[in-house]
């Protein structure tokens, strides 16, 4: 595993599972803009929350399309603006 880090094969960072689902996590990986998106149980292979992975990328035909529409907490941010903006109410999510 440490061979294919360092040949490239593979990245190495620590697992943060969401808050929300658990069937999602991300690893940071230290030289990336960006955080790496597991999607699913299966892919996150038994690691646990803070644990130091090592993960593969998929081809990009894998990849998902328009992640952040799909996102749950988004969608209620979304809907909870929606509702302050047409009853003028404060936004619970503030207080």
């Amino acid at each position: 595993m440490l061979l294919g880090v360092k040949e490239g094969k593979y990245f190495q960072g620590r697992l943060n599972v969401s808050r929300l689902t658990l069937n999602e996590a991300t690893v940071n990986v230290q030289g990336l803009y960006q955080d790496i998106l597991i999607s699913n149980l299966k892919d996150q292979n038994r690691a646990c929350n803070g644990d130091v992975v090592a993960i593969e990328i998929l081809p990009k035909a894998n990849w998902l399309k328009n992640y952040k529409s799909m996102e749950p907490a988004n969608a209620l941010l979304e809907e909870t603006a929606e509702e302050v903006l047409e009853n003028k109410t404060d936004s619970p999510i503030m207080h």
